[in-house]
């Protein structure tokens, strides 16, 4: 076991550790309870594609560093995890954002707190699929979709409806399953050359619960197994690199409008003391795919640093 630098706090919900603390939020530290139910009004509708979208570039050039596998349980200290991530941000010249789901809470530092879901979108929507046609054929979609974020199968998987309304209401339910009250898949394409489903709003607290709740969902454990063995282009953030990672991830990553990227991570860790996920979101100044990443394993970095852990 590695030393404690700091006494934990318990929730006292079933004696749970929390990412919690008394007289510690500020003005970049949120938390929250599970929100009211709000609906979105999506854009028009635009033309079909089934070519993948210019939404995933190359991979990175260089792998991330990587950490050994470990068993963590989030610490209590936000306002140095807060004023870290900010450090962190000029530092690497992006605006930075993590949610941290223990429990019932969800603990959000830094900005933007959300953004379009990109590829990340594509867990409740493996989920889903596996749930309204099993077999085979939908398991290889599933695995191409996940480990290798593959556009193409994604789309396929969106195409087991016979239309986008249906598809979009059946990932909206897997997502209201997971506790998440407030996230709508949209079912017109708001944006031409991209997948209607990767422009979902996921607001970071929204998507820490899900993988919070990921493994108790139906087929969780068949989709959380490929979130394990994902390919090199998803291998940063909290990815620890180990054939048998203690933290499965599932990446998103596409252009604004004026071609800048943002980046993000579901993340969420097995077999931990206290079970906790994160999400994580970077905007690099550069626009940059490759910084955005590279910005997201140092805060994945950081967020090993700040956890209190133990090893088998």
């Amino acid at each position: 076991m590695l030393s404690r630098r700091r006494v934990l706090t318990h929730s006292p919900v079933v004696g749970a550790t929390v990412l919690l603390g008394t007289g510690l939020l500020g003005g970049c530290v949120t938390t929250s309870e599970p929100p009211p139910i709000t609906r979105t009004r999506t854009p028009g509708p635009a033309p079909t594609r089934t070519s993948p979208s210019p939404s995933q570039p190359s991979a990175p050039t260089t792998k991330p560093p990587t950490t050994p596998t470990t068993k963590s349980t989030p610490r209590t200290n936000l306002r140095e995890l807060a004023r870290a991530l900010d450090g962190l941000a000029e530092d690497r010249g992006a605006r930075l954002a993590v949610a941290v789901a223990v429990g019932d809470r969800v603990t959000t530092i830094g900005h933007p707190h959300t953004g379009p879901a990109w590829s990340t979108s594509k867990v409740p929507l493996a989920l889903a699929a596996l749930a309204h046609r099993p077999g085979a054929v939908t398991e290889a979609l599933v695995r191409r979709a996940l480990r290798r974020s593959d556009n193409d199968a994604a789309e396929q998987l969106w195409a087991l409806w016979p239309d986008a309304t249906r598809a979009a209401k059946a990932v909206t339910t897997v997502l209201r399953r997971s506790g998440d009250r407030r996230t709508t898949v949209p079912h017109r394409r708001s944006r031409p050359g991209y997948s209607i489903f990767g422009q979902t709003t996921w607001r970071l607290a929204d998507q820490a619960r899900f993988g919070l709740a990921l493994r108790s969902l139906a087929h969780g454990k068949a989709v959380t197994a490929e979130m394990a063995a994902v390919a090199q282009n998803q291998q940063w953030g909290l990815w620890d690199g180990d054939d048998e990672p203690a933290t499965v991830v599932k990446g998103g990553w596409g252009p604004d409008p004026d071609g800048g990227y943002l980046v993000r991570q579901l993340a969420m860790v097995r077999d931990a003391p206290i079970p906790w996920s994160a999400a994580l979101l970077a905007v690099p100044r550069s626009g940059q795919f490759t910084d955005g990443t590279a910005a997201l394993s140092a805060v994945g970095r950081l967020l090993r640093s700040e956890l209190e852990v133990t090893r088998n």
